[in-house]
């Protein structure tokens, strides 16, 4: 037997291996953003490795070994085996697939970087059902209830208030539909009022149904259609900016995600489910990007766990459970006003437990009087409120909207502009919601959150647009979201492996992006609100299957309606399901899914000649290796596969005549007489003329290509510098045409700067094509690439 010193090395040791290679698996996406793959040479492949990738690959590899030499060396019967070891030989493959994946990269790009998407949650799902099966159910205190929610609250409003700052000042604030909120919150503190008639310059210039302003707005007033709750919220915070403001929005997501695990242990879910369920929603993709956002989703979904939770606490807090719920119900319309109906069902299931729960007729009906008073006073408040700003009270066409496309409830379930998209682990709630409505002893809570659901499903989502706009799939089903996962954690406890395995690997699946889309969150843009948008960004995700049809071209039903029902299958209905029928049920997914997957066509190019020519420019090709694979018999110009100004349009290139155009630009023409000489950097009395804007240089050998026409009897003199320093210098006689390549070494001494003077005549001197690169030595060796002049064409409007 080991002693206890034996066993806590041991410890320490599993202890260590699991956090390397979570750590790791960060390490390399980050590290891999600087993996460069000229894909678009039509007979080879052309792979650069930086030396950390190199050092990962390596680390990586003494891992696993390291953790696969414990497994084997230690005998079972010596001891049982810990849930740390568990963990450990699970968690070590992490490191394996991130060899695999690289070493696929070579070959199969495609496969590569679906191995390591699908296969890093694989194995952390594999990991959390040994952690999930160890945890021994202790009854828990009511210090220990209060304490877990309080933490959760602090974790997640202190991890979402930095991400909102970081998200806001990545990708900008005015996302979607947050600048109409935003912009009502200004109003409120910088005019004391809701009308923005004065808040976007000068209104005869602005189009009101572009910025959302409501046509049924009285009086010639500016009233957005956009219900003003989280705005009331935000107005304080205008003047702290955006510190201040996602300190309001990180704490109210805290604040959701602790009243979802208060919601799931009041409803029977034990203790280790309730946390497991609490971060596979909150720290993944779908609540964590919205939380991100000044949006008003994460806010109704919070009011509406809440008040379900008051609903529920009814029996042992009769009335001190009414108070807060009736404020839940009243302000809910107030977020939005697509919540309503999420209102009157929490005073429906409200007065629905209060008649069917024990205790005198007389005490129930008395507080339900004043229950159902307080509602309707406040309701109505917000319906008076409506009537002082909208005509008949609504601030958009509600009834020409509900049910104009019935198809949208699927579509919202089913698409990729759906739930499943951004929430795949909905289906296992959903399938958990249905299993608590069966389930004798559970089926006043299934009820409840079925009326939810269906209250959202059929108002919001059976409509033109059940899409949400310009935002995350499945945004209008994520007010209710957080209860469907409060079922999901109130069944795990007693449902089997295969159904845990499959809801945790769902849910692990978004978490796993949102590390990713976190990690070059600066590169998407605005195009952040499709996170798997991450292969156009990050060169380890090019190629990401898709399984979710385009709901603007078609209607199917698999491979959804094949997750719902299998997810279904999967639950204990009334005994257990044999396992025999368990496996196929899975193997029946997998082909599912397999059959309907969407691989991006071949023709698509994610590395275009711009985005390699900025990535070779990251990149310090002394410390990297360069992998080619295919037939390099023919050389290949590198400014072919590698040119900054690749796309670049006619206005950004600039053409230059001594003829007097009436100012100094038309079109991309520059007119010569209306140039001044203080450009020269010498102090000389001479005039330049900029063909293209500068730009940094970084540090490394370039190439320079200008291919132009000289007409007249003009000569120019064509000057590469960078900074002061001149690195190109010469001059061109009249009706030459030019194609030549220059070379040089940039130093980072300043901005490129590639410019023309005429020095005698008159004429015009025609820009027909630019091309810029970085390169080295090892590249063109390696690649057999070569520094002739490039093939592509940028085309030129005559003025």
């Amino acid at each position: 037997m080991l002693d206890e010193g034996g066993i806590a090395k041991r410890d320490m040791a599993d202890v260590f291996i699991i956090i390397s290679s979570i750590v790791v698996w960060i390490w390399t996406l980050i590290v891999s953003v600087g993996m460069i793959r000229l894909e678009s040479i039509p007979d080879r492949i052309v792979l650069i490795y930086n030396f950390p990738i190199l050092l990962v690959v390596i680390i990586s590899i003494l891992i696993w070994g390291v953790s696969v030499w414990m497994s084997i060396r230690r005998p079972r019967e010596l001891y049982n085996i810990t849930v740390l070891s568990k963990m450990r030989f699970r968690l070590s493959w992490l490191p394996f697939i991130i060899v695999i994946s690289f070493t696929l990269q070579i070959f199969f790009p495609i496969v590569a970087a679906n191995v390591i998407f699908l296969g890093i949650p694989a194995v952390m799902a594999w990991a959390l059902q040994a952690l999930y099966t160890e945890i021994i159910h202790k009854k828990q205190s009511y210090f220990e209830f209060y304490r877990d929610g309080l933490v959760i609250f602090f974790l997640f409003g202190l991890l979402y208030w930095g991400c909102g700052v970081y998200f806001t000042q990545a990708v900008g604030e005015h996302s979607g539909d947050e600048g109409h909120y935003l912009i009502q919150a200004h109003s409120l503190y910088y005019d004391g009022d809701l009308d923005l008639h004065n808040n976007f310059g000068d209104p005869k210039t602005v189009q009101r149904e572009r910025v959302h302003i409501s046509p049924n707005s009285l009086d010639d007033h500016w009233y957005s259609w956009h219900s003003p709750g989280l705005s009331f919220l935000l107005a304080p915070t205008v003047h702290g900016g955006i510190v201040w403001r996602h300190l309001i929005l990180g704490f109210i997501s805290g604040l959701g995600l602790a009243g979802m695990y208060w919601l799931a242990r009041v409803i029977g879910s034990d203790r280790r489910s309730a946390l497991l369920v609490v971060p596979l929603l909150g720290a993944g993709a779908f609540w964590g990007i919205y939380s991100s956002r000044a949006l008003p989703e994460v806010l109704g979904a919070t009011l509406t766990v809440y008040g379900l939770l008051f609903v529920f606490s009814q029996r042992n807090f009769p009335w001190l459970s009414m108070i807060p719920l009736v404020f839940c119900i009243g302000l809910l319309p107030w977020v939005q006003t697509r919540f309503i109906p999420i209102s009157f069902v929490l005073l429906a299931c409200y007065t629905m437990f209060s008649l069917l729960g024990n205790g005198c007729w007389g005490r129930k009906t008395v507080r339900l009087v004043v229950f159902v008073g307080a509602c309707a006073l406040l309701l109505g408040g917000y319906q008076y409120f409506q009537l002082q700003l909208f005509k008949d009270g609504l601030s958009y066409p509600v009834p020409n909207l509900l049910f104009s496309l019935p198809s949208g409830m699927w579509h919202t379930l089913a698409s990729n502009r759906g739930i499943l998209y951004m929430f795949p682990m909905f289906g296992s709630a959903f399938a958990a919601m249905i299993y608590l409505v069966v389930l004798r002893e559970t089926r006043h809570f299934g009820i409840c959150i079925f009326l939810l659901f269906m209250s959202v499903l059929l108002t919001s989502c059976a409509t033109v647009w059940f899409t949400g706009g310009s935002s995350l799939p499945g945004r209008f089903l994520l007010v209710i979201t957080p209860i469907l996962v409060v079922a999901l954690a109130r069944v795990l406890s007693c449902s089997g492996m295969y159904f845990r395995g499959l809801s945790f690997y769902l849910g692990l699946i978004p978490v796993t992006l949102f590390v990713s889309q976190l990690i070059v969150l600066e590169s998407f843009g605005k195009s952040f609100s499709d996170p798997y948008s991450i292969e156009a960004v990050h060169p380890l995700f090019k190629g990401l299957v898709r399984f979710f049809y385009d709901p603007y071209g078609t209607l199917e039903l698999f491979p959804a309606l094949s997750l719902y029902l299998v997810a279904m299958v999967l639950l204990p209905w009334f005994g257990k399901v044999p396992k025999f029928i368990q496996c196929l049920s899975v193997v029946f997914l997998v082909i599912s899914f397999a059959v309907y997957s969407i691989f991006p066509p071949n023709e698509v190019q994610f590395n275009t000649a711009r985005k390699v020519a900025f990535a070779l420019e990251r990149q310090k090709m002394n410390t990297s290796f360069v992998i080619v694979r295919g037939d390099t018999t023919e050389p290949i110009p590198i400014l072919n596969v590698s040119n900054r100004f690749a796309g670049h349009k006619f206005e950004d290139v600039a053409c230059v005549t001594s003829r007097d155009l009436g100012s100094l630009t038309h079109l991309n023409w520059i007119s010569y007489p209306h140039l001044t000489p203080l450009s020269d950097w010498e102090g000389r009395d001479y005039k330049w003329a900029p063909l293209i804007a500068s730009f940094p240089p970084g540090k490394g050998r370039r190439i320079f290509f200008l291919d132009a026409e000289i007409i007249g009897n003009l000569e120019v003199e064509v000057v590469v510098r960078e900074g002061s320093v001149v690195h190109t210098q010469k001059r061109y006689l009249p009706q030459q045409h030019i194609r030549d390549v220059y070379t040089f070494k940039a130093d980072q001494k300043g901005h490129i700067f590639i410019l023309v003077r005429f020095v005698t005549g008159e004429g015009d001197f025609v820009t027909k094509q630019l091309a810029y690169s970085t390169y080295s030595e090892k590249l063109l060796e390696n690649a057999n690439l070569n520094l002739d002049p490039p093939q592509q064409k940028i085309e030129i409007y005559d003025y």
